[in-house]
């Protein structure tokens, strides 16, 4: 299925990755201390056109030229260093956010040992401000089919099994026993179904006798729809998945929702591919041509799979709430949710200064922005209701148009018989009156119906 092929394509990857080892015994300002200064420094220190204190702290040459006060850092002296003693006494960085104590220490290690730095550095920081650390990073890299690892007395079952046993045993650790089989579908069944197995499905799996008992038992969780409503859940959490508008204490109800997270549950049933999951929920709408009439239940599935772009929080049919705020705000957080899901960055932070953890700048965010900004334009936005595709056939829509000229009909006769029936009933209550009295009940009643 989807999730188990992306799962076991994951684990590959991750199995092929040495990640760099963060060492206070070697520190080296590109890859340790850079990263503490983006987070807490460069803002005031680098990112300015001003720098707060006559202060650059994006180069080690910059920290050791220092600023109005003098250098920040003394190499083989961290004790006496300006940017120790700031950060130490709490006054460095302002506000709440503190350099951790770990941070610290593996500030202090670095200036003891030197104040190393990887490569000769550049005259001026880059204008991107990247270094060969961040682009190195592991999430970065491309994929690749890593050699199936052979450990000693490992007993595997899959390729799975064999990254796991290699990398127990580096520790001395060793796989597991295999787990009896009543266990053993029941943890299949809340792995794949949330539920626990039958009394009748354990019975059954317990006592098969084929040597492909296990492969069976899987095949079929994998074809029951619980599959497809367990695993669902996880993309919509991703996908920010909610039944409501969730932007202000009106939070109004959003009646169609459940129609896009019955499609990504379908998806999963149906072991869609990867690819086109993707391609549907960006631009499903790309792949019909206008106008979206007499659709087929294939082609409705399409614009149905749009609705990932519109599950963030949206305040623009809350009359109450300051519109271009609320606009704004729908774009920015469907970003964070694309970003988030698609490229697992967490491309948000860039919307008001560059990225401080990833290497994303605050240029890149808007370049992403502009391509969004064509469906969700400010000046020209629809509300919630308007945005809505009629999923009706024309077969349907006759249907619809016979139904509503037969209620007309019905309406006007109602409208006759309720007539008569006043008419019925003023007689007899004036036949109740004096005969001379009944001719000015009469003229009442016409007047106070004018």
């Amino acid at each position: 299925m989807l999730t188990t092929r992306l799962t076991a394509a994951c684990l590959c990857a991750l199995a092929s990755i040495t990640p760099v080892t963060l060492s206070a015994a070697d520190p080296l300002f590109e890859r340790d201390v850079r990263p503490i200064l983006k987070q807490h420094c460069f803002h005031c220190h680098g990112e300015e056109p001003e720098l707060s204190g006559g202060l650059d702290a994006r180069l080690m040459r910059l920290l050791l030229k220092g600023g109005e006060s003098g250098t920040s850092l003394l190499p083989g002296k961290p004790e006496e260093s300006l940017l120790i003693q700031r950060i130490s006494s709490g006054e460095m960085p302002p506000g709440d956010k503190k350099v951790s104590a770990a941070e610290l220490q593996l500030l202090k290690s670095w200036i003891e040992q030197g104040a190393k730095t990887a490569r000769v550095e550049p005259d001026i920081p880059p204008a991107q401000d990247f270094t060969e650390e961040e682009r190195a990073h592991w999430s970065f890299q491309p994929i690749r089919r890593p050699p199936v690892p052979q450990v000693a007395g490992a007993v595997s079952q899959s390729p799975i099994d064999a990254f796991i046993a290699e990398r127990l045993a580096r520790d001395g650790l060793s796989l597991s026993p295999a787990a009896e089989r009543a266990t053993l579908i029941r943890r299949l069944s809340f792995d794949l179904h949330g539920l626990p197995p039958t009394p009748e499905a354990i019975e059954r799996f317990v006592s098969d006798p084929r040597p492909d008992a296990y492969e069976r038992l899987v095949d079929e969780f994998l074809e029951a729809p619980a599959y497809g409503e367990r695993w669902a859940r996880h993309w919509l959490d991703v996908a920010g998945y909610a039944d409501s508008d969730g932007y202000s204490a009106q939070d109004r109800e959003r009646k169609w929702s459940w129609k896009y997270r019955d499609y990504v549950v379908k998806s999963f049933n149906d072991d869609k591919p990867w690819t086109q999951f993707i391609v549907e929920q960006l631009a499903g709408d790309e792949l019909l041509t206008p106008p979206y009439e007499n659709l087929t239940p294939e082609q409705a599935e399409l614009l149905i799979a749009t609705g990932f772009l519109r599950m963030g929080p949206d305040g623009t049919g809350d009359g109450s709430v300051d519109q271009n705020v609320a606009r704004n705000e729908v774009v920015a957080e469907t970003i964070k949710i694309v970003s988030t899901s698609m490229l697992g960055l967490t491309v948000g932070c860039a919307q008001c200064h560059n990225h401080r953890y990833d290497p994303i700048l605050q240029a890149d965010y808007y370049r992403m922005r502009s391509i969004f900004e064509p469906a969700y334009d400010w000046q020209k936005w629809r509300a919630p209701n308007a945005r809505l595709v009629s999923q009706w056939s024309a077969e349907t829509r006759q249907k619809v148009q016979e139904v509503e000229a037969q209620l007309k009909d019905v309406q006007k006769e109602r409208e006759v018989e309720l007539d008569q029936i006043v008419a019925d009933t003023l007689k007899r209550e004036l036949e109740k009156l004096p005969a001379e009295q009944q001719p000015l009940a009469v003229a009442a009643r016409e007047a106070a119906a004018l």
